[in-house]
C-alpha cells in the first residue's frame, strides 16, 4: 500500500473518530442541559423551570404536583416495561404470531396513553397555579422540548411532540 493511500485512510479514521466523538458529546452536554440542577431535588428549582420565575409559594405547589406525579406514573412504567420486556420475548420467539404481537403492541398503546392522560392531567393543574404570563412560558417550554425531541429522535412521534412552531404560525400561546 502506497504511503499516499495509508495517509488517506489514516486521515478518515482519523474523521471519523472526531465525528463519532462529537456526536457523543453533544448527546452528553444536551441531557445535562435538561436535567434539573445539580443537587437540585426540587423540580421547581430545576434549569427547565427557571424562565417561569415561580414563587416560593407556587414552587412549592409545583413540587406537590410533581410528588403526585411520580406516585401516579411509577406503576405505569413499571407495567410499560413488563409489556415491553413480553414484546421482545414475543419478537424473540422462534416462530412469532403476528395478531398476538399486535394485542401486545396494544397493550402498550393503552399504557401509554394512560401516562398521556396523567401527565396531561398533572399539567393543567400545574397551569392552574401559574399566571398567565408563567403559562405562555410553560407553553414555549414545552413545545420546545418536543420539538427537540423530535429533532433529536427522542420520544415517540405523537401530535405533541410534532406540533409546528407558532412563530411561524403567527399565533401566541394562550
Amino acid at each position: 500500500m502506497s504511503n499516499r493511500a495509508l495517509l488517506m485512510l489514516l486521515l478518515l479514521s482519523a474523521a471519523i473518530n472526531l465525528g463519532v466523538l462529537g456526536r457523543v458529546t453533544y448527546r452528553y452536554c444536551c441531557s445535562r442541559i435538561e436535567a434539573p440542577a445539580a443537587g437540585s431535588e426540587r423540580p421547581s428549582q430545576s434549569a427547565t423551570y427557571a424562565d417561569l420565575q415561580l414563587s416560593g409559594l407556587q414552587a412549592d405547589q409545583v413540587d406537590k404536583i410533581h410528588a403526585e406525579l411520580q406516585v401516579r406514573i411509577e406503576p405505569l412504567r413499571e407495567e410499560m416495561k413488563r409489556l415491553r420486556r413480553e414484546f421482545l420475548d414475543l419478537l424473540g420467539a422462534a416462530t412469532t404470531d403476528r395478531r398476538i404481537l399486535e394485542l401486545k403492541i396494544g397493550e402498550m398503546s393503552a399504557v401509554q396513553e394512560q401516562i398521556e392522560k396523567v401527565v396531561a392531567d398533572s399539567l393543567l393543574r400545574e397551569k392552574d397555579v401559574l399566571a398567565p404570563e408563567q403559562r405562555n412560558a410553560l407553553l414555549r417550554l414545552l413545545e420546545r422540548r418536543f420539538r427537540q425531541e423530535d429533532h433529536h429522535g427522542r420520544g415517540t412521534m405523537t401530535p405533541f411532540n410534532t406540533i409546528p412552531d407558532r412563530s411561524h404560525t403567527g399565533k401566541e400561546p394562550h
